[in-house]
């Protein structure tokens, strides 16, 4: 079309780049703008006509704003850049400097009333009146506010694709490839329909030359076109047609040069080849611009069809047809015969066409989008219930591994509501688009799916045909002129068989899953359910019994409360009755505590001893050892010294200074300036030299006179060496105690001070034996802390007899048995049991009774101990379920396009043969004529047709109403772009992400839409990467799984990287960060071979150079060629950042594309993540990662200024930045990761501590998922790697099995872990097994990564603190560690004094001895003191463990685990663990060493037998 008024430019507009204002953007003002027939702005134009209906009233409202805009654009005017002589792209990151940017513009102020109105030639601008309506405020109708809703998105398409080549073929200007004078012989191939090589069209070489130029033109904008649109329109314009289009009364009109006749045309380039093939397709259409002119005219357009094009004869003749009927109702009629291929067909124009006619009004949806409020209404409907349990196996929707929120999702598909899927990051976005499609077809209800991406539409159909459902999709992305592939799909589901299915099998399954999936939910209620006599679970009952029995001592007894007795032991009177045990226990009901005389534990020998001792203690306490403080305090201070907090430090360090006195009667003080040791090795003798450095003589000679300077006048030493030998040891020890340096300096009165000590040491070492198990046993007393002796000391010296009344005790028993504990009473009594263990012994009584109440009465609970074999069957039978879903669907898609097929039985006939004939390459196959022509039997063949959102009026009539349209993946979409699509369906269902902000179909169809949210848990994104997200707007959608610990998997490679601008202002695609990358990939490819690799780049010239690089290095690369196959699962790919929605690979190179000037400066635009599509964009490309990411930039986060950075997208870069140059903020220790461990869990951890494997509790980040254990060795690559799976709180709180016991832990091992999963019952009632299991799976992942050598154990003497070792109190606290035995008589106390206590635990046994004669202990305390001693630190006994064989336990058998084991007999040797069968780690426990067990007699023995963890056998 020839435009007498030709100042537009014609400029093709990328979806994506939204209009922007921005100063400096390179906007080109095109002349007046004018709408609907007068311009807007110009001041030599009088106002417009009043308009004659409301449909009107909008280009109104365009006035004043558009005068605004024009304002505007002239203030923003920038200046050129001094660099480059552009306008300055440092302005502002969202000022797009490219040649759309002014086309962008040009789009937002478009004020035609209609894309097939084009606009007014010069000569029509002065007809309007000059008055101007005021505008009605009524509210717009439905049809109004469609009608006004339908012009804007015209508008817009219209913009999208600048001026249309079917109106005007010469807008395409070099993107087309002219074939008019085409060789002859070429040009008959060529027509007849076969592949064709240019070179036979064109056979000059020069003009070859420039043909392909010219076709690689084309080849670039058709590619533009499928990417951005997901079509290839590429035709042949056989012939154009020119002609005046009149456009007003005046006569003023349009120049137009259409093609006449379109014909589908391939132009492809042969990997590695340079000659270009093309081949025409189908039949020739008439040009719709062409059409609608002469229906205009009054043409009976019918028979005008396109004649098959075979030779030049019948184009000439075609040509001739029409020509003869344009003549007489167009002007200025001409015909040119020529062939000319390009992309006439822009996908925004033939939308924008689609939309006329009013037929949009009926839909509620498009209404909603308009803005009428009866129709949102009308779609705010009130969705399912939500069931976050599994579904009856019977009844289950859809196809494929199904949560409990994609269920959902088709609870409210199949109620026929329309609804957006917020699917955020790491949602199964596929699975579930697959399932709806599945669901509906199944249902016998046809579904449009339309793809925001090439590839949202291949993994639907891949995903399908991996079910066992392809041929459920047709890919329509090709245009509704198919071929063979679409005739093979047809013609094979019209004649195939009926699928059997296994219907018995299935049955059988579903079945034994639902009674499994009842006994096992049953039975989690049933442990975890509140019993309302005590208001405690059976879980927390066996939680309780764990922590009791974990602790050093453990309660011990095996008394069973009878249930009347349980029943009136609750709340506060069994929080009295621990009060009154506690207060028998202070009264010496049960055992005599240290805290009733400081004097306990005294051993003296007779009278006169104890009056010695008595004489000494009040000597020390009142005036020796005061009077040696305060003079130590007094030597401190003068010398400088560290405060001695013992009395043998001050020995030594009083030695110290009694050697530094002697050196100072030899020496001058300066000896002590620096270290004497290179003097000492100077005096050294002869025969000591080779123990000391060797130096030269002239060295030695010279510290030999150095050393005889150092002495004092006139002192004369025969023995040099032994003086300096002497002088450096008296040094080391006063750096030791002196760390501020310095000249050692004496105190004052130094042998008054000796003196002192030395009687004080005297003393002390005389009452060692006597009154050392008063105060520690296992410490010596000069080892005690001075501060804490010399108050020991006073407050023996304070008590001198020990109260033999304990008054109150009858009472406390009396109150005790009317609460009927008689028999527990009796047992604490019989055991001699401590107070800190009474209140332990009644909770261990109570909670056993507990228990076993609750397995005798809940039917649920007998069998509990298959619990872990039955979960693993669930498993087994779930997976099953999930294969037996796809057979069903298969059976009911073919069921109903049989019944189709019978009820239209010509239609089905005549289909087949339609089909077939294109399987054969008779014939084409147009998918919109079939559709109509043999309907319905078309839409039952294949129920789902995948059509791009632009191909939409070309594949499907305006009178097609689908059942369903899926919208995938649309988010780079805008809503015109998709009303064609929304305007043929009944339903409508958006899958897409909601939070990413921006104005595109995901969010205009949010505000009209119900909602529904998928699940996120089952991502398998690197945590880090999540949180990333999660800190830019994904904080409530999104969940960080935990992987393995270990090297951040996230960095920032800076390249010095320098530009000349290209067009735009920007630096794109510099050399250095391109060879960056390629250095990247090649690594990849040689050191991660397995795993997948994509490039994304920040602009599409960056990704073409990265991709023409890497495939230059790897073009004779044999060793990486498999790599990247192209035909892999996930191959090798560079793609740019608008092409990474979907794409999913193990790693990620993100390399930003964009450097610095020559000088240095940073440009802050950033091409597509500086549109409002930016941050969309950046979270598609870090959704497209699962674990590595690397981002190459030639800019610094550093050097970007966070002023210049507007756009969100640009400041979303800048955070990925600083993000990737911290490693992605990864530097957390373990610890800090580590929560507190479950009690039933503490044990295991213990006994994994001690076979020297890595243990931590309630490991995962904050906020995020948690593992109950995560358990490491040494030799694995990771510090921990498999993670231990429990029924935790959060278990119980999900009511999905196939969520918690099978989603959960598959999203653990698509993170890296292994995983091993234990019921807390089976930890509780075998610890061994349940760590031998996880032995074995440390020792599989160790042999899986190389490991071969036998491991063996580190020295381990103490377990880590799962356990509170703090919790040990004063002595009036109940607390393990205070317990303390009574002696029966001196044969006892002799043997305890000899032994040695292994531990702290064992102290109590050593204070236990002492003579009670002589500090008034009770008569009854004496008794049977040899046993009571082995019962003290003894741990409970092993839980009984369940036979081998998995029968179900009885109550008693489970209970039976919490009793402690009988006494052991004397002399018999404790039983080791079984050993384990893995040899790579070790296959016992340390203690489980025969060498460490027994050797030491009986004292050995008692000790091992209160080392031994509880629950051992």
């Amino acid at each position: 079309m020839t435009r007498h008024d030709s100042t537009d430019a014609t400029e093709v507009i990328p979806v994506a780049a939204d209009p922007v204002e921005e100063s400096g953007a390179g906007h080109v003002e095109d002349g007046p703008r004018v709408d609907d027939g007068g311009p807007l702005g110009d001041p030599e134009v009088t106002p417009l006509l009043p308009p004659d209906d409301l449909d009107d009233l909008d280009h109104l409202d365009d006035v004043e704003p558009a005068r605004a805009e024009e304002s505007d654009e002239a203030d923003e005017a920038v200046a050129p850049s001094a660099e480059n002589g552009t306008p300055d792209a440092e302005a502002s990151d969202e000022q797009p400097a490219t040649p759309e940017s002014a086309a962008t513009t040009r789009r937002s102020r478009a004020s035609s009333s209609s894309p097939e109105q084009p606009r007014r030639t010069a000569s029509a601008r002065t007809s309007a009146p000059p008055t101007t309506p005021a505008v009605p405020t009524r509210p717009l109708t439905r049809a109004e506010a469609v009608a006004r809703a339908t012009r804007e998105w015209q508008e817009t398409l219209s913009a999208m694709g600048g001026e249309s080549a079917l109106r005007d073929i010469e807008t395409l200007a070099d993107a087309t490839l002219d074939l008019s004078a085409a060789h002859p012989g070429g040009m008959a191939q060529f027509l007849a329909g076969r592949p064709t090589a240019l070179g036979l069209l064109v056979r000059e070489p020069s003009a070859l030359a420039h043909a392909r130029r010219r076709a690689r033109a084309v080849l670039t904008r058709s590619a533009e076109h499928q990417h951005r649109y997901g079509v290839t329109a590429t035709t042949a314009a056989l012939g154009v047609l020119t002609w005046t289009d009149p456009v007003g009364e005046d006569g003023a009109g349009l120049l137009m040069r259409a093609p006449a006749f379109l014909r589908p045309v391939s132009l492809e380039v042969a990997d590695g080849g340079h000659e270009p093939t093309l081949a025409l397709h189908s039949r020739a259409t008439i040009n719709p611009v062409v059409e609608r002119a002469l229906l205009s005219a009054g043409v009976d357009v019918d028979r005008l069809t396109a004649p098959a094009v075979t030779g030049s004869s019948d184009l000439r003749e075609a040509l001739d047809a029409i020509r003869d009927v344009a003549i007489g109702v167009l002007a200025d009629v001409e015909v040119t015969e020529l062939i000319v291929i390009g992309s006439f067909a822009h996908p925004g124009q033939i939308l924008a066409d689609d939309l006329s006619g009013g037929w949009l009004v009926d839909n509620d949806v498009i209404a909603a989008l308009a803005g009428d409020e009866a129709a949102r209404g009308r779609l705010d409907r009130p969705l399912p219930t939500v069931l976050r349990g599994d579904r009856d196996p019977g009844t289950e929707r859809g196809v494929g591994d199904l949560d409990p929120a994609q269920h959902h999702v088709l609870d409210t598909v199949a109620s026929g509501i329309s609804v957006v899927v917020d699917a955020p990051p790491g949602a199964p976005t596929t699975d579930t688009v697959v399932a709806i499609v599945a669901d509906a077809a199944a249902s016998g209800r046809t579904v449009i799916h339309v793809p925001g991406t090439r590839r949202a539409g291949e993994s639907l159909r891949g995903r399908l045909d991996e079910l066992g459902l392809p041929g459920l999709v047709l890919d329509a992305s090709a245009g509704s002129s198919q071929g063979a592939e679409v005739g093979e799909l047809i013609t094979s589901r019209l004649r195939a068989d009926l699928p059997t299915v296994d219907a018995p099998s299935i049955i059988r399954t579903r079945g034994e899953l639902s009674r499994l999936h009842s006994a096992l939910t049953a039975r989690v209620h049933a442990w975890h359910a509140p019993r309302p006599e005590w208001g405690v679970t059976a879980h927390g009952a066996m939680q309780a019994l764990a922590s009791l029995t974990a602790a050093r001592p453990a309660p011990r007894n095996q008394v069973r409360l009878p249930v009347p007795v349980l029943s009136r032991l609750t709340g506060r009177t069994l929080e009295d009755a621990r009060g009154e045990l506690a207060k028998a226990a202070t009264l010496g009901a049960f055992q005599i505590r240290r805290s009733d005389s400081p004097w306990y534990g005294v051993a003296l020998t007779d009278a006169d001893h104890a009056r010695h001792v008595v004489d000494e203690v009040q000597r020390l306490a009142v005036r020796t050892v005061p009077a040696l403080r305060q003079k130590i305090a007094v030597a401190t201070a003068q010398t400088g010294l560290e405060p001695a907090t013992t009395l043998a430090v001050w020995v030594e360090q009083l030695r110290m200074l009694q050697g530094v006195r002697s050196a100072m009667d030899v020496f001058q003080p300066m000896i002590f300036e620096r270290s004497a040791a290179d003097l000492v090795a100077a005096t050294a003798p002869r025969s000591e030299r080779s123990d000391h450095e060797e130096l030269p003589s002239s060295v030695r000679r010279r510290l030999r006179k150095e050393a005889r300077d150092l002495l004092r006048p006139g002192r004369h030493v025969t023995d040099l060496h032994g003086e300096l030998v002497a002088v450096q040891e008296q040094r080391e020890i006063w750096r030791i105690h002196c760390p501020a340096g310095g000249w050692p300096r004496l105190p004052d009165d130094m042998s008054e001070l000796v003196q002192v000590t030395d009687d004080v040491v005297a003393s002390l070492a005389e009452l060692e034996s006597a009154i050392r198990p008063t105060y520690d046993d296992t410490v010596p007393l000069e080892h005690a802390d001075l501060e804490s002796l010399a108050d020991h000391l006073l407050s023996l010296a304070e008590d001198e007899s020990v109260t033999r009344a304990l008054p109150e005790r009858t009472d406390a028993l009396t109150r005790l048995h009317g609460l009927g504990l008689g028999e527990l009473l009796a047992d604490l009594a019989a055991r001699r049991v401590p107070l800190q263990l009474v209140a332990a012994e009644l909770d261990l009584a109570w909670w056993s009774s507990v228990l076993e109440e609750i397995l005798a009465s809940d039917p649920a609970l007998r069998g509990a101990t298959t619990f872990g074999q039955d979960v693993e069957r669930w498993r087994a039978l779930d997976v099953d379920q999930v294969a037996s879903l796809v057979p069903p669907v298969r059976l009911a898609t073919a069921t109903n396009l049989r019944q189709v097929a019978v009820t239209h039985k010509d239609a089905a006939r005549d289909l087949f043969r339609a089909a077939d004939a294109a399987r054969r390459d008779v014939a084409g196959f147009d998918l919109r004529t079939a559709r109509a022509q043999f309907a319905p039997v078309t839409a039952a063949v294949v129920p789902c047709w995948s059509v791009p959102a632009m191909l939409v009026p070309q594949v499907l009539d305006q009178s097609e109403r689908a059942d369903l349209l899926v919208l995938d993946n649309v988010q780079n979409l805008t809503t015109d772009q998709v009303v064609a699509a929304v305007a043929r369906a009944r339903q409508v269902v958006v899958v897409g992400d909601i939070r990413r902000g921006g104005t595109g179909v995901v969010a205009d169809l949010a505000a009209v839409l119900p909602h529904v949210q998928l699940d996120t848990e089952r991502t398998d994104r690197d945590e880090h990467l999540t949180a990333f997200l999660a800190a830019h707007g994904y904080e409530d959608a999104v969940g960080r799984v935990p992987g393995p610990p270990g090297p951040s998997l996230i960095r920032l490679d800076v390249v010095d990287g320098r530009g000349l601008a290209a067009q735009g202002g920007v630096v794109e695609t510099v050399p250095a960060e391109v060879d960056h990358v390629v250095d990247l990939v090649i690594e990849h490819a040689l050191t991660s071979p397995d795993d997948s690799l994509a490039v994304v780049a920040l602009n599409a010239r960056h990704a073409a150079r990265i991709r023409d690089a890497v495939a230059h290095a790897v073009a004779e690369a044999p060793a990486v060629a498999g790599f990247f196959d192209p035909t892999a699962s996930e191959p090798f790919a560079v793609v740019d950042v608008e092409q990474a929605a979907g794409m999913r690979r193990d790693s990620i190179i993100l390399t930003v594309g964009y450097g610095k000037s020559p000088h240095g400066r940073v440009i802050h635009q950033f091409g597509a993540v500086s549109s409002q599509h930016g941050v969309s964009l950046l979270v598609d490309t870090i959704d497209a990662c699962r674990g590595r990411l690397v981002v190459t930039s030639c800019i610094a986060p550093t050097e970007l200024d966070s002023d210049r950075l507007r756009a969100a997208g640009s400041r979303m870069l800048a955070d990925l930045l600083a993000f990737a140059a911290a490693g992605g903020d990864v530097e957390v220790e373990t610890g800090e990761r580590e929560g507190s461990p479950d009690p039933l869990l503490v044990d295991l951890a213990d006994r994994l501590w001690r076979m020297g494997l890595t243990v931590v509790a309630d490991y995962g980040p904050e906020g995020g998922v948690r593992i109950p254990l995560a358990v490491g060795h040494p030799h694995l690559n990771e510090s921990l790697g498999v993670a231990i799976l429990s029924d935790t709180d959060a278990y119980v709180a999900t009511p999905s099995l196939r969520v918690r016991d099978r989603h959960w832990v598959e999203r653990l091992e698509r993170r890296g872990w292994d995983v091993v999963v234990l019921a807390s019952l089976d930890v509780f009632l075998d610890p061994d097994g349940a760590a031998q299991r996880i032995l074995h799976a440390v020792s599989e992942r160790v042999r899986a990564q190389g490991g071969d050598e036998p491991i063996v154990p580190s020295g381990v003497t103490a377990p880590p603190s799962f356990v509170d070792e703090d919790a040990h109190g004063d002595d009036d606290v109940v607390a393990p560690d205070a317990v303390a035995e009574v002696g029966a008589d001196g044969d006892a106390d002799a043997e305890l004094d000899d032994a040695e206590p292994a531990d702290a635990d064992a102290v109590g046994d050593q204070d236990a001895v002492g003579d009670q004669d002589e500090v008034g202990l009770p008569e009854e305390s004496t008794d049977a003191v040899e046993s009571e001693v082995d019962d003290v630190d003894q741990p409970t006994a092993t839980l009984t463990p369940i036979d081998q064989r998995h029968e179900p336990a009885t109550a008693a058998d489970i209970v039976s685990a919490a009793e402690p084991e009988s006494e052991p007999e004397p002399e018999s040797e404790p039983t080791a663990p079984a050993p384990i069968t893995p040899a790579v780690i070790p296959d016992k426990a340390w203690e489980d060493d025969d060498r460490a067990w027994g050797d030491g007699g009986r004292e050995d023995e008692d000790r091992i037998l209160r080392e031994r963890p509880p629950h051992w056998g």
